[in-house]
């Protein structure tokens, strides 16, 4: 195949992960190697996909983590502002994601949009309550390698009201972060 950007590589495995074609994602990191942004690709897996998508990204070294730039934003509308600053898209909250999005006024802005990006106009229904829990268990025993932080998971789960998340974290130990409680 012939080289193509990082914009078109990541828009290639998102697609994938969106499909759930496991064997798809396998092959575009086998070609390709690296990707300068698979925390989306990761978050969709954590929110529409299956237990097994988020492994799988997760062995090819797909991470939450990526470098925030006012470019990434741009490039991939990974970002919000606030009225004073820029801040990135926390896409390892998508695991705990119900599809609650308060508007949030002195941000003049949504939840969905503060802790997302853009996100496309289509996308699959959610997984289902029993496959959300496998997916935080996942996310739990691989923090440091998907580079995510179940406390924080813990809170927003609670928060937004996902309760196979909030209750798989919590029977695994995780407790709220300091920052979290008064």
């Amino acid at each position: 195949m012939a080289k193509i950007n990082e914009q078109k590589k990541v828009e290639l495995l998102e697609e994938a992960v969106l499909r759930n074609d496991a064997a798809g994602v396998k092959a575009l990191f086998d070609e390709h190697g690296t990707f300068e942004l698979t925390a989306r690709a990761l978050g969709y897996a954590s929110l529409y996909g299956s237990t097994e998508m988020v492994r799988e990204l997760i062995d090819l070294g797909a991470t939450f983590r990526y470098e925030y730039s006012p470019s990434m934003k741009r490039k991939y509308g990974c970002g919000y502002s606030s009225r004073s600053d820029q801040y990135p898209s926390e896409y390892a909250l998508l695991a705990a994601y119900t599809g609650i999005n308060a508007y949030i006024p002195s941000l003049g802005t949504d939840a969905k949009t503060m802790h997302f990006g853009v996100l496309p106009e289509s996308l699959p229904g959610f997984s289902a309550p029993d496959e959300r829990a496998s997916v935080a268990e996942l996310l739990f025993l691989n923090k440091d390698r998907a580079e995510t932080d179940p406390s924080r998971l813990l809170f927003y789960s609670i928060l937004w009201g996902c309760r196979p998340v909030a209750e798989k974290l919590l029977s695994l130990g995780t407790e709220l972060g300091s920052m979290y409680v008064d």
